[in-house]
Parts: structure tokens; C-alpha cells; sequence
């Protein structure tokens, strides 16, 4: 883009800098030069392990202003959002040599050490500032947004899709969009389905995405209505957005979800949970379904098999299927727009 200046540095390799603090304080300097005192410089992070090259600017250019956008939080991701069961092997002095417990250190730094924090959901706002005492002041939330690329078809476009996809006119196209992984609730989403083929043989469960294939092919066995298509290109996917009938992710936490974004902008209506981070991307009723995330009593996190056949079974039984995909779409252009993001942004920038 015109005005931008692009800088690669290359990653941290130990042969070549056996001191990580070598290479933090290099790249700190490096960055440094690129500040003009005669105005704002704002250096914005985009992860929270990225703090000890964020302590030196700030040591080097006490002036520079830090900004940090909270994405993921990597020891939120392997608790699967068990809050609780951080602060029992804290206590435990389990974590005490464990990757988990560096990085819920670094990111209190990260968090403690910016001017300003911007979450993507009021649920992370909430539980990283109770856990590292944050000033809220000094956050703000602003949700993720993508460009809009929904294009509508007729029904007879959407049935050629379908076929050159191997689809019958009739089935009923369950979608799953997203990494293949153990927080993502795929293991549930399969069990379920398989129920949920018994009352209702018509239906079908898309699988897009990449990760470990091997864990979940004991599930399927020789279910053909089950497809595992991988990662697509964007073009691909996007043609299955438009011919499914209703997406779902069952996730234990989230922080703005793009494949939420995505079924939103196309209108398609959602079989979610009230996973934190979820939950207050779309309404219960208004935009699908939402299936209760449940706890254990040694405090992790689980969704009854029941419950989730029982959203699907009320979900395709539903008349207001059309009313929820026009909600669906106005939700996303009023909150989930490539222009609402960016003009939340523009605001921040203004209050400077």
C-alpha cells in the first residue's frame, strides 16, 4: 500500500542468537529508529508473547506508545477456558516448570506493560482484567471484521452447487468450518450427529478444515454422511457457506470468531454454545441455537450429546428459518462489517 514502509525481520533462530535478549533489544533498536519525536508513534502488537521486545521500545523510547490486540491467549487455549483449573495447579504448584505458566506470565506483562489493550469480546475483556487486576480505563472491545463477500444465487445456482459437490437436493447440509483440534467440540459434533442420523437420515455433516484427520476417523468409520473436505481456498469454501442449510461450532472458548463472521455474513443461522466469547457473537432464538456449555465436577468443561441433537431437531423443525438468516446478515453488517471494525479503529486513533 502506498505510504507504507515494510520491514521483515527475520525469527529468532539459537544458533544465531543464543541470548534471546540479543535478539529482543536488536529489534527493539530497529524499531526505534523508525520513531519521529515530532509526532504520535504508536507500535502495535498483535501477541501477547511478544513482550520482551515491547519492555525494551519501552526502555529505549519511553514515548513510544504500546498498543496490543488480544487475538488468543495461549494458556486460555490449552485450559480450554478453565479459569478455575489455572489457579488449582497454581496452587498445586503444578505449573510451576510448564509452558502454560511462562506464558500466563508474559501476558499479565504484555497486558500490564500497554498504553492500551483492545479485546475482541467483553467476556475476555472481562476475565483478563479480573485475573491480572487491569485497569478497564485503559481497554477497549472491538470485534473482529471481514470484508463482505456474499453474493446471493438463486435456488437453481444453489442446487447446481450442491451437485457438483456430490449433494442431493434434499439433504440437509450440516457445516462445521474450522481448525480440527480437541477445543473445537468436533469430537461432540460427530458422536451427535450420528444420533441425529437416526431420526433424521437426510442430513449431512461437511467437515472443512485442517488438522489431525486420524483422530477422528474411528468416530466416522463407514458413515457416508459424514465429509471430511480439508482446508479450501476461500473461493471453495465460500460456494459450501452458500449451499449449507446451518453451520455449527460447539468450541469450549473463543475470542471473535471468524467462522461465526462468516455464517453470519451469509445469512446462514448458527448451532453454537455459551462458551465464553461465543455466546455474545449471536442471540439465542434470534440468530439459531444455543446449547448450553455444561461443567464437570473436577471443573472442565463439556456439552451433553443430547442436547446438541435435540438443537439440531429444533432447528430444522423451525418455520422462521428464513426470518434467522435475514437476522443473521443484519447482525453482521451492523457489527461484524470490514467498515465497523475499521471505523472503531479510526475513533481510537482520533481520541489520541
Amino acid at each position: 500500500m502506498d505510504g507504507l514502509k515494510y520491514l521483515k525481520i527475520p525469527l529468532r533462530y539459537k544458533g544465531l542468537y543464543r541470548d534471546s535478549g540479543v535478539y529482543y533489544r536488536t529489534v527493539a533498536y530497529l524499531l526505534c529508529t523508525m520513531m519521529d519525536d515530532d509526532k504520535i508513534n504508536i507500535f502495535h502488537f498483535n501477541y501477547l508473547h511478544q513482550y520482551d521486545i515491547a519492555y525494551k521500545m519501552k526502555e529505549l523510547c519511553p514515548k513510544a506508545i504500546i498498543w496490543v490486540t488480544v487475538h488468543f491467549v495461549n494458556w486460555v487455549l490449552a485450559l480450554k477456558g478453565n479459569v478455575d483449573k489455572l489457579h488449582s495447579l497454581l496452587r498445586e504448584h503444578i505449573l510451576k516448570e510448564s509452558l502454560i505458566l511462562k506464558d500466563y506470565i508474559d501476558s499479565g506483562n504484555m497486558l500490564r506493560l500497554a498504553d492500551k489493550v483492545i479485546f475482541l469480546s467483553v467476556q475476555t475483556q472481562k476475565t483478563l482484567c479480573d485475573e491480572y487486576k487491569l485497569d478497564m480505563c485503559k481497554s477497549v472491545v472491538i470485534a473482529n471484521g471481514i470484508a463482505d463477500y456474499d453474493i446471493k444465487i438463486s435456488k437453481s445456482v444453489r442446487n447446481k452447487i450442491r451437485n457438483s459437490f456430490g449433494f442431493l437436493q434434499n439433504d440437509r447440509i450440516i457445516l462445521y468450518s474450522g481448525r480440527l483440534e480437541e477445543g473445537k467440540g468436533v469430537d461432540d459434533l460427530i458422536r451427535a450427529f450420528l444420533i441425529l442420523l437416526k431420526k433424521m437420515p437426510a442430513c449431512r455433516l461437511v467437515i472443512a478444515g485442517s488438522g489431525d484427520f486420524n483422530r477422528y476417523f474411528h468416530l466416522v468409520r463407514f458413515c457416508s454422511r459424514i465429509t471430511f473436505v480439508g482446508k479450501l481456498n476461500q473461493k471453495e469454501l465460500y460456494k459450501i457457506y452458500q449451499i449449507a442449510d446451518v453451520g455449527v461450532l460447539l468450541s469450549f472458548t473463543e475470542q471473535c470468531s471468524y467462522t461465526i463472521i462468516e455464517m453470519l455474513m451469509f445469512g446462514l443461522p448458527i448451532i453454537g454454545t455459551t462458551a465464553p466469547g461465543l455466546s455474545e457473537m449471536f442471540e439465542d432464538g434470534i440468530h439459531g441455537i444455543k446449547i448450553k456449555m455444561r461443567k464437570k465436577r473436577d471443573g472442565s468443561f463439556f456439552y451433553k450429546k443430547s442436547e446438541i441433537v435435540q438443537a439440531f431437531l429444533d432447528f430444522f423443525s423451525n418455520d422462521q428459518v428464513g426470518i434467522i438468516s435475514r437476522n443473521c446478515r443484519a447482525h453482521y453488517e451492523r457489527m461484524y462489517s470490514l467498515k465497523t471494525m475499521s471505523d472503531r479503529m479510526a475513533l481510537l486513533l482520533k481520541a489520541l
